[in-house]
Protein backbone atom coordinates (compact mmCIF):
# COMPACT_ATOMS: atom_id res chain seq x y z
CA UNK A 1 0.00 0.00 0.00
CA UNK A 2 1.38 3.43 -0.91
CA UNK A 3 2.05 5.67 2.07
CA UNK A 4 0.13 8.83 2.80
CA UNK A 5 2.44 11.83 2.61
CA UNK A 6 2.07 14.76 5.02
CA UNK A 7 3.90 18.07 4.47
CA UNK A 8 4.35 20.03 7.72
CA UNK A 9 5.82 23.53 7.36
CA UNK A 10 6.07 26.52 9.73
CA UNK A 11 4.44 28.72 7.07
CA UNK A 12 2.08 27.25 4.51
CA UNK A 13 0.07 28.59 1.61
CA UNK A 14 -2.01 25.41 1.45
CA UNK A 15 0.25 23.96 -1.23
CA UNK A 16 3.38 21.82 -1.23
CA UNK A 17 5.48 24.97 -1.34
CA UNK A 18 8.63 25.77 0.60
CA UNK A 19 8.56 29.27 2.06
CA UNK A 20 11.50 28.91 4.45
CA UNK A 21 12.48 27.34 7.75
CA UNK A 22 12.59 23.65 8.72
CA UNK A 23 10.03 21.40 7.04
CA UNK A 24 8.89 17.94 8.17
CA UNK A 25 7.96 15.35 5.55
CA UNK A 26 6.01 12.47 7.09
CA UNK A 27 4.95 9.16 5.49
CA UNK A 28 2.31 6.95 7.12
CA UNK A 29 1.46 3.53 5.73
CA UNK A 30 0.45 0.02 6.77
CA UNK A 31 1.59 -3.47 5.80
CA UNK A 32 5.29 -2.76 6.09
CA UNK A 33 7.20 -5.14 3.84
CA UNK A 34 10.47 -6.49 5.26
CA UNK A 35 12.68 -4.98 7.94
CA UNK A 36 12.07 -1.29 8.69
CA UNK A 37 15.84 -0.74 8.47
CA UNK A 38 15.52 -1.29 4.73
CA UNK A 39 13.65 2.01 4.38
CA UNK A 40 15.46 5.30 3.86
CA UNK A 41 14.81 8.81 2.57
CA UNK A 42 16.10 10.26 -0.67
CA UNK A 43 16.22 13.95 0.18
CA UNK A 44 17.14 15.56 -3.12
CA UNK A 45 18.97 18.85 -2.75
CA UNK A 46 17.75 19.63 0.74
CA UNK A 47 19.77 19.74 3.96
CA UNK A 48 18.72 17.04 6.45
CA UNK A 49 18.10 18.23 10.01
CA UNK A 50 16.85 14.91 11.41
CA UNK A 51 14.96 11.71 10.59
CA UNK A 52 13.19 8.80 12.27
CA UNK A 53 11.12 5.60 11.69
CA UNK A 54 8.57 4.01 14.01
CA UNK A 55 6.65 0.75 13.47
CA UNK A 56 4.28 -1.09 15.83
CA UNK A 57 3.17 -4.73 16.08
CA UNK A 58 0.14 -4.13 13.82
CA UNK A 59 2.34 -3.22 10.89
CA UNK A 60 1.45 0.49 10.90
CA UNK A 61 4.52 2.60 10.38
CA UNK A 62 5.45 6.28 10.38
CA UNK A 63 8.61 7.64 8.81
CA UNK A 64 9.67 11.28 8.92
CA UNK A 65 12.48 13.53 7.83
CA UNK A 66 13.12 17.17 8.71
CA UNK A 67 14.82 19.24 6.00
CA UNK A 68 15.49 22.77 4.83
CA UNK A 69 16.81 24.42 1.70
CA UNK A 70 19.31 27.23 2.11
CA UNK A 71 21.49 27.07 -0.99
CA UNK A 72 21.13 28.26 -4.54
CA UNK A 73 19.30 25.86 -6.83
CA UNK A 74 19.07 26.18 -10.57
CA UNK A 75 15.53 26.99 -11.63
CA UNK A 76 13.71 24.53 -13.85
CA UNK A 77 13.70 25.64 -17.46
CA UNK A 78 10.58 27.64 -18.20
CA UNK A 79 9.28 27.31 -14.64
CA UNK A 80 8.66 30.14 -12.20
CA UNK A 81 10.03 28.21 -9.23
CA UNK A 82 12.47 25.37 -8.62
CA UNK A 83 11.20 21.97 -7.60
CA UNK A 84 12.71 19.17 -5.54
CA UNK A 85 11.60 15.63 -4.77
CA UNK A 86 11.65 13.93 -1.36
CA UNK A 87 11.07 10.16 -1.57
CA UNK A 88 10.85 7.22 0.82
CA UNK A 89 12.87 4.30 -0.56
CA UNK A 90 12.97 0.61 0.21
CA UNK A 91 16.46 -0.76 -0.41
CA UNK A 92 17.47 0.25 -3.93
CA UNK A 93 14.03 -0.22 -5.50
CA UNK A 94 11.63 2.40 -6.75
CA UNK A 95 10.21 4.88 -4.21
CA UNK A 96 7.33 3.61 -2.10
CA UNK A 97 6.16 7.19 -1.73
CA UNK A 98 7.30 10.68 -2.73
CA UNK A 99 6.37 14.34 -2.71
CA UNK A 100 7.39 17.12 -5.08
CA UNK A 101 8.04 20.39 -3.29
CA UNK A 102 7.89 23.76 -5.01
CA UNK A 103 10.71 25.93 -3.67
CA UNK A 104 9.52 29.51 -3.36
CA UNK A 105 11.91 30.82 -0.71
CA UNK A 106 15.49 30.07 0.27
CA UNK A 107 17.41 31.25 3.30
CA UNK A 108 19.93 33.77 1.92
CA UNK A 109 23.54 32.61 1.81
CA UNK A 110 26.50 34.33 3.42
CA UNK A 111 28.30 35.22 0.22
CA UNK A 112 31.40 37.02 1.51
CA UNK A 113 33.11 38.28 4.65
CA UNK A 114 35.56 41.16 4.46
CA UNK A 115 37.44 42.77 7.32
CA UNK A 116 40.04 45.47 7.69
CA UNK A 117 41.06 48.77 9.22
CA UNK A 118 38.75 50.78 6.97
CA UNK A 119 36.11 50.33 4.26
CA UNK A 120 38.65 51.13 1.56
CA UNK A 121 38.96 48.05 -0.66
CA UNK A 122 42.75 48.23 -0.44
CA UNK A 123 42.55 47.88 3.37
CA UNK A 124 40.13 44.94 3.47
CA UNK A 125 40.61 41.27 2.72
CA UNK A 126 38.25 38.33 2.46
CA UNK A 127 37.76 35.78 5.21
CA UNK A 128 35.95 32.47 5.30
CA UNK A 129 33.58 31.40 8.05
CA UNK A 130 34.88 28.47 10.11
CA UNK A 131 31.82 26.29 10.62
CA UNK A 132 29.21 28.57 12.16
CA UNK A 133 31.80 31.04 13.49
CA UNK A 134 32.56 34.42 11.95
CA UNK A 135 35.74 35.97 13.33
CA UNK A 136 36.60 39.66 13.63
CA UNK A 137 40.26 39.51 14.66
CA UNK A 138 42.49 42.53 15.01
CA UNK A 139 45.36 44.08 16.95
CA UNK A 140 44.71 45.89 20.25
CA UNK A 141 43.51 49.46 19.95
CA UNK A 142 42.42 49.08 16.32
CA UNK A 143 39.23 50.24 14.66
CA UNK A 144 38.07 47.12 12.83
CA UNK A 145 35.37 46.90 10.18
CA UNK A 146 33.55 43.76 9.04
CA UNK A 147 31.31 43.64 5.98
CA UNK A 148 28.89 40.72 5.62
CA UNK A 149 27.24 40.25 2.25
CA UNK A 150 24.38 37.81 1.67
CA UNK A 151 22.95 36.51 -1.57
CA UNK A 152 19.25 35.70 -1.84
CA UNK A 153 18.79 32.95 -4.46
CA UNK A 154 15.18 33.82 -5.23
CA UNK A 155 15.58 37.57 -4.66
CA UNK A 156 12.41 37.97 -2.67
CA UNK A 157 13.33 38.24 1.03
CA UNK A 158 16.82 39.70 1.61
CA UNK A 159 18.78 38.60 4.67
CA UNK A 160 18.64 40.48 7.95
CA UNK A 161 20.94 40.18 10.96
CA UNK A 162 19.70 40.27 14.52
CA UNK A 163 22.10 41.34 17.27
CA UNK A 164 21.50 43.92 19.98
CA UNK A 165 23.67 46.88 18.98
CA UNK A 166 25.25 49.20 19.91
CA UNK A 167 26.91 47.08 22.60
CA UNK A 168 29.31 48.12 25.32
CA UNK A 169 31.66 45.19 25.86
CA UNK A 170 33.27 46.68 28.96
CA UNK A 171 36.98 45.96 28.73
CA UNK A 172 36.32 44.73 25.18
CA UNK A 173 35.48 48.15 23.74
CA UNK A 174 32.32 48.90 21.75
CA UNK A 175 30.55 47.18 18.86
CA UNK A 176 28.04 48.97 16.65
CA UNK A 177 26.43 48.97 13.23
CA UNK A 178 28.01 51.03 10.50
CA UNK A 179 24.98 50.00 8.47
CA UNK A 180 22.53 47.11 8.63
CA UNK A 181 21.09 47.14 5.14
CA UNK A 182 19.31 43.92 4.10
CA UNK A 183 21.89 41.67 2.49
CA UNK A 184 24.83 44.02 3.09
CA UNK A 185 25.70 44.77 6.72
CA UNK A 186 28.77 46.47 8.21
CA UNK A 187 29.93 46.13 11.81
CA UNK A 188 32.45 48.42 13.51
CA UNK A 189 34.46 47.34 16.54
CA UNK A 190 36.60 49.74 18.50
CA UNK A 191 38.92 47.12 19.94
CA UNK A 192 40.42 47.57 23.41
CA UNK A 193 44.11 48.31 23.98
CA UNK A 194 44.57 44.98 25.75
CA UNK A 195 44.15 41.35 24.67
CA UNK A 196 40.49 40.35 24.55
CA UNK A 197 38.49 37.32 23.38
CA UNK A 198 34.72 36.79 23.46
CA UNK A 199 31.90 35.34 21.37
CA UNK A 200 28.43 36.75 20.69
CA UNK A 201 25.32 35.18 19.13
CA UNK A 202 24.13 36.65 15.84
CA UNK A 203 21.07 35.44 13.94
CA UNK A 204 20.43 35.54 10.21
CA UNK A 205 16.83 35.56 8.97
CA UNK A 206 15.07 36.12 5.70
CA UNK A 207 12.66 38.99 5.31
CA UNK A 208 9.73 36.79 6.38
CA UNK A 209 11.45 35.81 9.60
CA UNK A 210 10.85 32.14 8.75
CA UNK A 211 14.27 30.96 7.61
CA UNK A 212 16.65 31.24 10.56
CA UNK A 213 20.32 30.42 10.99
CA UNK A 214 22.38 31.05 14.11
CA UNK A 215 25.97 32.27 13.80
CA UNK A 216 28.68 32.96 16.37
CA UNK A 217 30.54 36.25 16.09
CA UNK A 218 33.98 35.99 17.67
CA UNK A 219 35.73 39.22 18.64
CA UNK A 220 39.39 38.80 19.54
CA UNK A 221 42.59 40.82 19.66
CA UNK A 222 46.07 39.39 19.37
CA UNK A 223 49.57 40.73 19.91
CA UNK A 224 51.42 41.34 16.66
CA UNK A 225 54.76 40.70 18.31
CA UNK A 226 54.71 36.99 18.94
CA UNK A 227 52.26 36.17 16.15
CA UNK A 228 53.46 33.67 13.55
CA UNK A 229 53.04 32.84 9.87
CA UNK A 230 52.89 29.16 8.87
CA UNK A 231 53.89 28.04 5.39
CA UNK A 232 52.36 24.93 3.85
CA UNK A 233 53.71 25.00 0.30
CA UNK A 234 50.71 26.49 -1.54
CA UNK A 235 49.23 28.49 1.35
CA UNK A 236 50.26 30.80 4.17
CA UNK A 237 48.32 31.00 7.44
CA UNK A 238 48.78 33.56 10.20
CA UNK A 239 48.08 32.72 13.85
CA UNK A 240 48.02 34.81 17.00
CA UNK A 241 47.27 34.23 20.67
CA UNK A 242 44.29 35.69 22.47
CA UNK A 243 43.90 36.70 26.12
CA UNK A 244 42.74 33.16 26.87
CA UNK A 245 45.90 31.70 25.37
CA UNK A 246 43.95 30.29 22.44
CA UNK A 247 45.48 30.13 18.97
CA UNK A 248 43.39 31.98 16.41
CA UNK A 249 43.69 32.06 12.64
CA UNK A 250 44.12 35.68 11.61
CA UNK A 251 44.66 35.39 7.86
CA UNK A 252 44.99 32.76 5.13
CA UNK A 253 46.70 33.39 1.79
CA UNK A 254 46.33 30.98 -1.13
CA UNK A 255 47.50 30.50 -4.69
CA UNK A 256 51.23 29.84 -4.34
CA UNK A 257 53.14 27.37 -6.47
CA UNK A 258 55.68 26.31 -3.83
CA UNK A 259 56.64 28.52 -0.88
CA UNK A 260 60.20 27.75 0.20
CA UNK A 261 61.07 30.56 2.62
CA UNK A 262 59.50 33.42 4.61
CA UNK A 263 60.83 36.68 6.03
CA UNK A 264 59.40 39.74 7.77
CA UNK A 265 60.65 43.27 7.29
CA UNK A 266 59.44 45.07 10.46
CA UNK A 267 60.38 48.52 9.16
CA UNK A 268 57.79 48.60 6.39
CA UNK A 269 54.04 48.89 7.02
CA UNK A 270 54.19 47.44 10.52
CA UNK A 271 55.77 44.22 9.32
CA UNK A 272 55.90 43.41 5.63
CA UNK A 273 55.79 39.67 4.92
CA UNK A 274 57.91 38.34 2.04
CA UNK A 275 57.68 34.84 0.63
CA UNK A 276 59.72 33.07 -2.05
CA UNK A 277 57.62 31.09 -4.51
CA UNK A 278 60.09 28.77 -6.25
CA UNK A 279 57.65 27.25 -8.73
CA UNK A 280 56.32 30.61 -9.96
CA UNK A 281 59.71 32.33 -9.71
CA UNK A 282 58.57 35.30 -7.63
CA UNK A 283 59.00 37.03 -4.28
CA UNK A 284 55.55 38.15 -3.12
CA UNK A 285 54.90 40.80 -0.47
CA UNK A 286 51.99 41.17 1.95
CA UNK A 287 51.05 43.56 4.73
CA UNK A 288 50.74 42.16 8.24
CA UNK A 289 46.96 41.93 7.67
CA UNK A 290 47.58 39.71 4.64
CA UNK A 291 46.91 42.24 1.89
CA UNK A 292 48.90 41.62 -1.29
CA UNK A 293 51.21 44.41 -2.36
CA UNK A 294 51.20 45.05 -6.10
CA UNK A 295 55.00 45.17 -6.39
CA UNK A 296 56.62 41.75 -6.68
CA UNK A 297 60.10 40.66 -7.63
CA UNK A 298 60.54 38.24 -10.51
CA UNK A 299 63.33 35.65 -10.10
CA UNK A 300 64.38 32.29 -11.53
CA UNK A 301 64.11 29.77 -8.70
CA UNK A 302 64.11 31.70 -5.41
CA UNK A 303 64.98 29.46 -2.48
CA UNK A 304 65.54 31.49 0.71
CA UNK A 305 65.04 35.07 1.89
CA UNK A 306 66.05 37.23 4.87
CA UNK A 307 65.75 40.93 5.73
CA UNK A 308 68.36 43.32 7.14
CA UNK A 309 66.54 45.63 9.56
CA UNK A 310 69.40 48.13 9.75
CA UNK A 311 70.13 48.46 6.06
CA UNK A 312 66.47 48.33 5.04
CA UNK A 313 66.84 45.71 2.34
CA UNK A 314 66.23 42.00 1.87
CA UNK A 315 68.33 39.30 0.23
CA UNK A 316 66.93 36.38 -1.74
CA UNK A 317 68.93 33.37 -2.94
CA UNK A 318 68.35 32.22 -6.49
CA UNK A 319 69.68 29.87 -9.16
CA UNK A 320 68.93 28.32 -12.53
CA UNK A 321 68.76 24.92 -14.21
CA UNK A 322 72.42 25.15 -15.25
CA UNK A 323 73.64 25.12 -11.65
CA UNK A 324 74.50 28.80 -11.49
CA UNK A 325 73.65 30.49 -8.19
CA UNK A 326 73.48 34.06 -6.96
CA UNK A 327 71.90 36.35 -4.37
CA UNK A 328 69.71 39.32 -5.25
CA UNK A 329 69.39 42.40 -3.06
CA UNK A 330 65.85 43.81 -3.11
CA UNK A 331 63.72 46.49 -1.39
CA UNK A 332 66.74 48.68 -0.63
CA UNK A 333 70.14 48.47 -2.22
CA UNK A 334 69.92 46.46 -5.40
CA UNK A 335 72.49 44.27 -7.04
CA UNK A 336 73.59 40.69 -7.43
CA UNK A 337 76.18 38.71 -5.50
CA UNK A 338 77.75 35.88 -7.51
CA UNK A 339 80.54 33.37 -7.03
CA UNK A 340 78.51 30.88 -4.99
CA UNK A 341 79.53 27.20 -5.30
CA UNK A 342 75.84 26.20 -5.34
CA UNK A 343 72.40 27.58 -4.59
CA UNK A 344 72.06 28.84 -1.02
CA UNK A 345 69.23 27.00 0.72
CA UNK A 346 69.50 29.07 3.93
CA UNK A 347 70.24 32.70 4.67
CA UNK A 348 70.26 34.83 7.85
CA UNK A 349 71.11 38.48 8.34
CA UNK A 350 73.12 39.90 11.22
CA UNK A 351 71.08 42.70 12.81
CA UNK A 352 73.35 45.44 14.12
CA UNK A 353 76.22 44.62 11.77
CA UNK A 354 75.89 46.77 8.70
CA UNK A 355 75.20 44.65 5.62
CA UNK A 356 76.43 41.29 6.96
CA UNK A 357 74.71 37.97 6.29
CA UNK A 358 75.43 34.25 6.39
CA UNK A 359 74.41 31.67 3.79
CA UNK A 360 74.56 27.87 3.51
CA UNK A 361 74.11 25.39 0.68
CA UNK A 362 72.67 22.13 1.95
CA UNK A 363 73.42 20.09 -1.16
CA UNK A 364 76.74 21.82 -1.90
CA UNK A 365 77.93 21.53 1.72
CA UNK A 366 79.23 25.07 2.21
CA UNK A 367 78.74 27.99 4.62
CA UNK A 368 79.60 31.52 3.55
CA UNK A 369 79.56 35.08 4.85
CA UNK A 370 78.45 38.17 2.96
CA UNK A 371 79.72 41.63 3.85
CA UNK A 372 78.17 44.45 1.89
CA UNK A 373 77.90 43.22 -1.67
CA UNK A 374 80.70 40.66 -1.51
CA UNK A 375 81.11 37.03 -0.50
CA UNK A 376 84.17 37.48 1.74
CA UNK A 377 84.27 34.09 3.52
CA UNK A 378 83.61 30.58 2.26
CA UNK A 379 83.84 27.45 4.43
CA UNK A 380 84.17 24.14 2.55
CA UNK A 381 84.60 20.74 4.21
CA UNK A 382 83.63 22.02 7.68
CA UNK A 383 80.01 20.83 7.41
CA UNK A 384 78.58 17.99 5.34
CA UNK A 385 74.96 19.03 4.79
CA UNK A 386 74.18 22.32 6.58
CA UNK A 387 70.38 22.26 6.79
CA UNK A 388 69.66 25.45 8.76
CA UNK A 389 71.25 28.65 10.04
CA UNK A 390 70.38 30.96 12.94
CA UNK A 391 72.25 34.00 14.25
CA UNK A 392 72.11 35.06 17.90
CA UNK A 393 72.58 38.83 18.09
CA UNK A 394 73.07 38.70 21.86
CA UNK A 395 76.17 36.48 21.62
CA UNK A 396 77.25 37.24 18.01
CA UNK A 397 77.30 33.51 17.28
CA UNK A 398 76.20 31.77 14.10
CA UNK A 399 74.52 28.40 14.71
CA UNK A 400 74.68 25.75 11.98
CA UNK A 401 72.66 22.52 11.90
CA UNK A 402 74.41 19.68 10.03
CA UNK A 403 72.18 16.83 8.87
CA UNK A 404 74.86 14.26 8.17
CA UNK A 405 76.94 14.69 11.31
CA UNK A 406 73.93 15.16 13.62
CA UNK A 407 75.44 18.28 15.20
CA UNK A 408 74.49 21.90 15.84
CA UNK A 409 77.58 24.11 15.92
CA UNK A 410 78.20 27.71 17.01
CA UNK A 411 80.76 29.77 15.06
CA UNK A 412 82.17 33.10 16.23
CA UNK A 413 82.92 36.05 13.96
CA UNK A 414 86.28 34.48 13.09
CA UNK A 415 84.49 31.29 11.92
CA UNK A 416 85.92 29.30 14.84
CA UNK A 417 83.86 26.54 16.47
CA UNK A 418 82.82 27.69 19.95
CA UNK A 419 80.11 25.20 20.93
CA UNK A 420 79.11 21.85 19.41
CA UNK A 421 75.83 20.21 20.39
CA UNK A 422 75.83 16.50 19.56
CA UNK A 423 73.52 13.50 19.56
CA UNK A 424 70.92 14.59 17.02
CA UNK A 425 69.64 12.21 14.38
CA UNK A 426 68.36 14.69 11.79
CA UNK A 427 68.54 18.33 12.94
CA UNK A 428 66.38 20.09 10.38
CA UNK A 429 65.43 23.49 11.80
CA UNK A 430 66.98 25.76 14.46
CA UNK A 431 66.09 29.07 16.11
CA UNK A 432 67.98 31.19 18.67
CA UNK A 433 67.35 34.12 21.02
CA UNK A 434 69.41 35.36 23.98
CA UNK A 435 71.63 32.24 24.08
CA UNK A 436 68.60 29.91 23.96
CA UNK A 437 68.92 27.46 21.07
CA UNK A 438 65.91 25.50 19.79
CA UNK A 439 66.54 22.42 17.63
CA UNK A 440 63.87 20.52 15.69
CA UNK A 441 65.11 16.96 15.16
CA UNK A 442 63.17 15.09 12.46
CA UNK A 443 65.02 11.86 13.11
CA UNK A 444 64.31 11.76 16.83
CA UNK A 445 60.83 13.32 16.47
CA UNK A 446 61.63 15.88 19.13
CA UNK A 447 62.28 19.55 19.79
CA UNK A 448 64.87 20.57 22.38
CA UNK A 449 65.93 23.82 24.02
CA UNK A 450 69.56 24.48 25.01
CA UNK A 451 71.20 27.25 27.04
CA UNK A 452 74.97 27.91 26.97
CA UNK A 453 75.52 24.48 25.45
CA UNK A 454 73.46 22.65 28.12
CA UNK A 455 70.17 20.87 27.46
CA UNK A 456 67.32 22.62 29.31
CA UNK A 457 64.24 20.79 27.98
CA UNK A 458 63.29 18.19 25.37
CA UNK A 459 59.78 17.76 23.97
CA UNK A 460 59.19 14.34 22.41
CA UNK A 461 56.32 12.67 20.57
CA UNK A 462 56.22 15.17 17.69
CA UNK A 463 55.74 13.15 14.50
CA UNK A 464 57.70 15.46 12.19
CA UNK A 465 58.89 18.79 13.65
CA UNK A 466 59.71 20.43 10.33
CA UNK A 467 60.20 24.01 11.57
CA UNK A 468 60.77 25.94 14.79
CA UNK A 469 60.58 29.71 15.39
CA UNK A 470 61.63 31.38 18.62
CA UNK A 471 59.45 34.00 20.30
CA UNK A 472 61.24 37.35 19.94
CA UNK A 473 59.99 38.43 23.38
CA UNK A 474 61.42 35.46 25.29
CA UNK A 475 63.96 32.91 24.08
CA UNK A 476 62.42 30.25 26.33
CA UNK A 477 59.25 30.27 24.21
CA UNK A 478 58.85 28.97 20.68
CA UNK A 479 56.46 27.88 17.92
CA UNK A 480 56.76 24.45 16.26
CA UNK A 481 54.92 22.88 13.33
CA UNK A 482 54.30 19.16 13.04
CA UNK A 483 54.16 18.39 9.33
CA UNK A 484 52.67 14.90 9.58
CA UNK A 485 49.95 15.80 12.10
CA UNK A 486 49.19 19.15 10.47
CA UNK A 487 49.37 21.18 13.68
CA UNK A 488 50.98 24.30 15.10
CA UNK A 489 52.24 24.09 18.69
CA UNK A 490 53.14 26.79 21.17
CA UNK A 491 55.74 26.03 23.88
CA UNK A 492 56.32 28.34 26.82
CA UNK A 493 59.03 27.47 29.31
CA UNK A 494 58.79 23.74 29.92
CA UNK A 495 55.19 23.27 28.76
CA UNK A 496 53.11 22.84 25.63
CA UNK A 497 50.53 25.58 26.26
CA UNK A 498 48.50 25.57 23.03
CA UNK A 499 48.12 23.81 19.72
CA UNK A 500 45.78 23.92 16.76
CA UNK A 501 43.22 21.19 16.38
CA UNK A 502 41.36 20.84 13.11
CA UNK A 503 42.86 24.12 11.94
CA UNK A 504 43.03 23.05 8.32
CA UNK A 505 46.82 22.90 8.13
CA UNK A 506 48.13 20.67 5.38
CA UNK A 507 51.77 19.53 5.73
CA UNK A 508 53.07 22.75 7.36
CA UNK A 509 56.82 23.05 6.90
CA UNK A 510 57.74 26.74 7.38
CA UNK A 511 57.53 29.25 10.23
CA UNK A 512 58.33 32.91 10.70
CA UNK A 513 57.57 34.85 13.88
CA UNK A 514 56.78 38.55 13.96
CA UNK A 515 59.65 40.45 15.63
CA UNK A 516 57.53 43.46 16.58
CA UNK A 517 58.63 47.04 16.06
CA UNK A 518 62.39 47.31 15.52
Amino acid sequence: MSPKIAFVAPVSNGQLSYLGGDVVIRAEFSNVVGDTLEYSWRTGRSIVIGRGFVADSTGIASAWVKVRWDSTLARDSGAKYSKDTIALMRSSSEPVGSVVVTLENFLPRLDSIQAGSSLDSSAMRSYGAIGDTIGLLTRPGSMAYMRLRFRDPDRNYPAKLRINLPMNLGKGGTLRWRSNDPGDSILVWQAPDALFDTSLPIVETDGMGVGVRAWVLRLATYAEEGSVWVGQRTQLVKFGQTAKGKLIEVARLKGFGEVTSLAIDPLREGGLLLGTDRRNGTVLKYTTEGLLRSVKTKMKRPQAIACDYDKGNCLATDGDSLGRAWISRIDGDTGTITGLPGIATSIVTVQGAWGRSWIAGRDSGYVGRLTGKKLDTLLRGVFRRPSALAFDDSTALLWVADLDSGTVTALDTGCRKVVVLRGFKKPWSIAVKNDHVWVADLGEQSVSRWKSGVLEKKFTGIASPSAVAVDFRDGRNAWVVDETMGRLMRFEGDSLVAQTSGGGLDRPNLLIGHPGNQ
